[in-house]
């Protein structure tokens, strides 16, 4: 035996050939250096705690453990996971396992609970880096932490390799493969490229002019055919018209109860979108609000919003195409051109496409590359599905409406269509609300017994988040004199949503966001003669409060910061921390927040609501989501969006009101996103993002509108 002279040397320098601790591999759960404590029983699953009486006196001194010795550099679980509450408490040496997140009481723990809510069997990380020797891993469970069910299933230890080798190998090939880049770049210098002819610049020349000619032909023959002459464009420039066309092809299309009423119903929607391209702004406005809303198209159930804003991205392109096939026919003599103005026809499309790329703005920018690093985080997202629904509905859905706006040439009339618009979708949230309230269709109780108004959202929060942004815009229109039958409209809608928003009982929207929103607005309307009235409001809102609290029990321990509300958000900011420890860079992904969350970094103190598919706070929010350059581009774009408000707002302040109510209901409807985002949702809900691109649209539609 070839290295049998040798082992004396080997022993003599320190190698033992007898096994004191588990090596590298996979192991059961029952094995000669694992030794358990307390109460356990053991089969061929593994091993299983024994429960314990939750009425024991004694229930919380009740512990059961594990000690496993192994060697290695990396050290992890098999673990059968479910639909359970139960918490491992895990140290490696005595100290925090490095893998794991850290509760408050300062403890790594495994939470066994599946992401999924299913059973499954992983395979979880518990400590790594550590140096190749001895090492001792303690586990406790604690009985009064959940119910465990044959949890333990195995062990495994890893010795990480010595890496340094392969990685000099990688530095040497990748030279090599850039040198002989630089050689083929060379060999294809040298090759005689100008003796290749090419086809002459006149023949190049007369076939682009004659694809040219026939596709301006094929765009303009439809385009008349769908505006008739542009006789449908003149009858639904009015306003009145066109609503009332545009909101019966919507009702159809939504309540037909066979799939052809709705399809030539949509095709309809199509020619007004054709004809009148705000129509279908405002019909993607409205039902970003109804996100659950779908249209049976055969198949498979479509959401009504994704229905809507593909019907006015193609209607709205086709449009643009058909301008520019006038314009050209208009200008090339080989075709025939159009009557001039005077000949009774109008010059002036309803929808210009400008040439955006040299009207970027620094919003534009910051969304392209917003939209960018979502899809970058498909690549770091352990659940793909999931992350590449919330890339199509809450940012590629809402950026293509921001694209539609922003390549619209919108006029005052357009854009204060569209701040009414929005007060009209609040106004209907509330009043369905409103009316599950009062017939107690669909409420939800608090602990007190009292009923919170719950609308289409299922949670009462969503309602007053939706609603938060839709008041300023009203109170806006109210303050401001723009007009009599507009401060009606909007005081009676306002009045509406302020009253659901109450009866929501949003600690959130009633004491943060809104008097946020109501005081940017009343600065910019009243400047620094805002600031007494502002310091009287404020006392009487909390003057208020007294006999409000009556009727809105949560508001009794609004200041109460030992309520359960207010812990269950630290504890939920205080886990969301350990997951960014984790992952500072990147973030989980978009829409992991909910399965890391509940299958890593619960911790046992915010079990009661497990199923959270946000942080409750925006900075967190970009940041488990898109990592740390979330934050940055979120930072940006709030920096971009109050600066362009504040240049609109010294434009118009003193020329025009209604242009004035529309950027200060932008201001007030951002600082709601601001304020209530602090401790609740901001951008990452359907209906939400919606909103959010229209406030940018907004502000820089009433900038360019005045200049």
């Amino acid at each position: 035996f070839a290295i049998a002279p040798r082992l004396a040397e080997w022993q003599a320098a320190g190698l033992s050939f007898e096994k004191d601790a588990l090596l590298s591999g996979l192991y059961p759960a029952v094995n000669p250096f694992t030794t358990y404590e307390g109460d356990w029983q053991f089969s061929d699953l593994g091993a299983d705690a024994g429960t314990v009486d939750p009425n024991d006196p004694n229930v919380y001194d009740i512990q059961n453990s594990i000690r496993v010795t192994f060697r290695g550099t990396d050290f992890a679980m098999l673990v059968r996971r479910d639909d359970y509450v139960a918490y491992l408490a895990i140290t490696i040496d005595g100290q925090k396992a490095n893998k794991l997140p850290t509760n408050k009481q300062g403890e790594s723990f495994l939470i066994l609970t599946s992401p999924s809510r299913k059973p499954t069997t992983d395979l979880i990380s518990i400590a790594s880096g550590l140096d190749d020797g001895l090492h001792v891993a303690e586990i406790v469970h604690r009985p009064w932490q959940g119910d465990d069910r044959w949890a333990i299933a195995g062990f495994a230890v890893a010795s990480a390799p010595n890496a340094l080798p392969y990685k000099r190998a990688q530095v040497i090939a990748a030279i090599f493969g850039l040198l002989s880049i630089v050689g083929m770049a060379g060999s294809a210098y040298r090759l005689p490229f100008r003796q290749v002819k090419m086809p002459s610049r006149e023949a190049l020349q007369n076939i682009a002019d004659v694809a040219l000619t026939l596709i301006v032909s094929l765009i303009f023959v439809v385009g008349v055919v769908l505006s008739w002459g542009d006789m449908v464009t003149t009858f639904l420039r009015r306003d009145t018209p066109a609503l009332i066309v545009s909101l019966t092809s919507m009702s159809v299309a939504y309540y037909s109860p066979i799939v052809w009423g709705t399809l030539v119903a949509l095709a309809v929607f199509a020619v007004i979108v054709f004809n009148r391209p705000l129509m279908g702004l405002l019909a993607v406005l409205f039902w970003s609000a109804y996100f659950t809303a779908t249209l049976d198209a055969y198949v498979q159930l479509i959401a009504v919003v994704e229905v809507m804003l593909a019907i006015s991205a193609a209607a709205i392109i086709g449009r643009g195409l058909y301008e520019w096939a006038k314009i050209r026919r208009s200008a090339t003599p080989l075709l025939n051109p159009l009557p001039k103005p005077s000949e009774g026809t109008t010059s002036k499309p309803q929808l210009l496409f400008l040439n955006f790329w040299n009207r970027l703005s620094t919003l534009d920018i910051a969304l392209i590359i917003f939209l960018g690093l979502a899809v970058i985080s498909l690549s770091w997202a352990d659940l793909r599905t999931e992350a590449l629904r919330e890339l199509r509905t809450m940012i590629f859905d809402p950026l293509v409406f921001y694209l539609l706006l922003r390549v619209a040439r919108l006029q005052e009339k357009d854009l204060s269509l569209l701040a009414e618009g929005l007060i009209l979708t609040g106004t209907m949230v509330a009043v369905v609300g409103l009316y599950n309230y009062v017939t107690e269709t669909y409420v939800v109780l608090t602990p007190e017994g009292s009923k919170r108004l719950v609308g289409i959202y299922g949670s009462p929060n969503s309602v007053a988040l939706q609603l938060g942004r839709c008041l300023p815009f009203a109170f806006a229109y109210v303050i401001l004199p723009v007009g009599a039958w507009r401060r009606i409209y909007a005081g009676v809608g306002g009045a509406i949503m302020l009253l659901a928003v109450l009866l929501t009982q949003s600690i959130g929207a009633i004491v943060i966001g809104l008097p946020a929103a109501f005081a940017i607005i009343l600065l910019g309307w009243q400047g620094r003669r805002a600031w007494l009235p502002l310091g009287g409001l404020a006392v009487a809102g909390l003057v208020a409060l007294i006999p409000l609290s009556r009727l809105i029990p949560r508001l009794r321990n609004v200041f109460d910061l030992s309520n359960s509300t207010t812990l269950f958000r630290v504890n939920l900011w205080r886990s969301t921390v350990e997951l960014i420890k984790d992952h500072p860079i990147t973030g989980v992904g978009l829409d992991q927040f909910l399965y890391a969350y509940r299958g890593r970094y619960i911790l046992s103190e915010a079990w009661a609501d497990p199923d959270l598919s946000h942080p409750h706070n925006v900075v967190l929010d970009y940041w488990v989501r898109l990592g740390i350059f979330g934050v940055l581009i979120g930072v940006w774009l709030q920096v971009a969006f109050w600066r362009t408000a504040l240049a609109a707002y010294r434009q118009v302040r003193r020329s025009n009101p209604v242009l004035l109510a529309i950027v200060l209901g932008a201001m007030g409807s951002m600082a709601d996103f601001l304020a209530h985002g602090m401790i609740d949702s901001a951008y990452f809900a359907i209906n939400l993002s919606f909103i959010f691109v229209l406030l940018l649209a907004l502000v820089q539609g009433v900038r360019e509108a005045s200049e």
